[in-house]
């Protein structure tokens, strides 16, 4: 039903505006911002989308800036919750992750949120979700929180959910009241040259060396961004989960200075990074495949160049493979009839012990899952869908170069013909083995914190938050949770100690006290 209701919401809009999927539509000058049309807008209702830009300070317009003279920290705007996908974007912004104080804070904070005792105490406020092209592209690994935030929806007056590139269509389980689209377009111009290679790092290395402009590079493996960065001549700094607290990397996301040559970075760095920096050329280096959208993204970081962004896409060699058809709308039907039989046999299950064996694959968020359990229901996981939906599109474009091109130019590219190069094979193979031993000491040295912990943890001597790395607190964290959700003080350690032989142990344990 909910398909055929946003099919028809779509039809009407449409109608209603002369063949748009948008209730408004602006583009802005260089020197103009969301500001100058945000009264245009009617976001006071219902779940709305606005997709807006880089540049267009889409952000900014729901934050309350410092006042040194009164000691005042930059806040929300009255009536507004922020939320973004970061801590990194959170501190750009001065935010102290507290909903009640400047309301300012990561996804991650819709916990506190739904968990609060006075659920009154939203209903009149907006909830402002940035980023949202991570509901569908980075399902695969936030699908809890994901999940969370639509579920919090009902609470608040109105929702604005903001991107830089998603479309309504990319959300086959919200229905929008208003949908509006704000575009700048880029003063710099985007050149996208697509390399295939069966050498990709010695020829990225390559280019890292040889290349006078400042570099950014997307490359989703941490210990491959480590190798480069060892063995490119020119300075460099990575950036990853792993390091977003970290001084130099909080400098970087809060000035929107890039000091060095080259950055490095995983996901983490597409969302909510800009690069204030004023030049006239960039590189931006992507390797591996990635959907139109993420290469936008990552495209943007740099926020005010003006001639050229010079990017280079590096695609490994292989043969080219039929992916077949994703028909999301014909998905979406089986994943209701799926929940609906799913919840039936559930229903008629007479032990606990039976129900629990029946639900436990289902448990949770499972990312690509049509369904999933939760709170003694089965639920069609349309983010999920989604989800699926952008991992096929991802790999009809590593297999069709027109199809590519054809998404890449909509976005604004100047799309250059194919290259096929070959690279150095000895070079790559040393690249190859750096990032192989740099990958093992990172484990090594992870380790070495987990048992820290636990030996902190049975002398009773455990650090404080400030004085802890953060594998260090994330750990006594969820170990204090699975306390308190029944986990046995006999087994704290052997529970601890399967955390270092596997890192989904604690995953596992928090599905199993559910």
């Amino acid at each position: 039903m909910l398909g055929k209701i946003r099919v028809l919401t779509n039809a009407i809009r449409k109608e209603l505006n002369k063949g748009s999927i948008y209730n408004g539509e602006w583009t802005l000058e260089q020197n103009q911002y969301i500001s100058s049309i945000f009264d245009k807008m009617d976001l006071t209702s219902g779940v709305n989308l606005v997709n807006s830009s880089v540049g267009t300070g889409k952000t900014t317009q729901f934050i309350q800036e410092a006042n040194p003279e009164t000691n005042q920290k930059a806040r929300a705007k009255p009536g507004y919750i922020v939320l973004v996908p970061l801590t990194s974007i959170r501190l750009s912004f001065e935010g102290d992750n507290d909903v009640f104080s400047t309301g300012i804070c990561t996804w991650n904070q819709i916990e506190t949120i739904l968990k609060h005792s006075n659920k009154e105490y939203f209903a009149d406020k907006t909830l402002v979700i940035d980023e949202v092209h991570g509901f569908f592209l980075d399902y695969g690994y936030k699908a809890n929180v994901i999940n969370r935030l639509i579920a919090s929806f009902p609470l608040f007056k109105s929702v604005i959910m903001m991107s830089g590139t998603a479309t309504p269509n990319d959300f086959s389980g919200i229905e929008f009241n208003k949908v509006y689209k704000i575009y700048k377009p880029s003063e710099a111009r985007k050149v996208i040259s697509t390399v295939v290679s069966t050498r990709v790092q010695d020829l990225v290395l390559n280019q890292l060396n040889s290349s006078k402009r400042k570099t950014i590079v997307l490359l989703n493996d941490k210990a491959q961004c480590e190798a480069l960065n060892q063995m490119c001549t020119r300075t460099g700094l990575v950036v990853n989960a792993d390091k977003k607290s970290n001084d130099d990397v909080v400098e970087l996301y809060v000035s929107g200075q890039m000091k060095v040559e080259v950055l490095y970075g995983t996901y983490s760095i597409v969302e909510g990074l800009s690069i204030e920096n004023q030049l006239e050329e960039v590189d931006i280096v992507i390797v591996g495949d990635e959907h139109p959208a993420r290469i936008e993204q990552f495209t943007n970081r740099f926020r005010k160049i003006s001639k050229l962004k010079n990017v280079t896409y590096y695609v490994n060699r292989r043969e080219v493979v039929e992916v077949g058809i994703f028909n999301r709308a014909e998905v979406v039907a089986d994943a209701k009839v799926m929940k609906e039989l799913l919840q039936t046999t559930y229903e008629a299950l007479q032990t606990e012990e039976a129900k629990y064996s029946f639900t436990s694959q289902y448990r949770k968020d499972i990312a690509g899952s049509m369904v999933y359990f939760h709170e003694g229901k089965f639920e069609v996981s349309f983010t999920g869908i989604d989800y699926a939906y952008s991992e096929h599109k991802t790999r009809e474009y590593a297999n069709d170069f027109s199809l590519l091109s054809a998404e890449l130019k909509n976005y604004g590219f100047i799309v250059q013909p194919l290259r096929f190069e070959d690279g150095d094979g000895e070079n790559n193979a040393v690249i190859a083995d750096t990032a192989k031993r740099l990958k093992e000491e990172a484990v090594e040295a992870e380790n070495a914190i987990i048992e820290e912990y636990l030996s902190d943890a049975i002398n009773g001597t455990v650090k404080p938050v400030e004085e802890a790395t953060e594998l260090y607190t994330a750990i006594d964290q969820s170990v204090e949770k699975l306390l308190a959700r029944g986990l046995h003080k006999d087994d704290f350690e052997s529970l601890v100690k399967g955390f270092i032989d596997d890192r989904s142990f604690f995953y596992r344990a928090h599905v199993d006290a559910d």
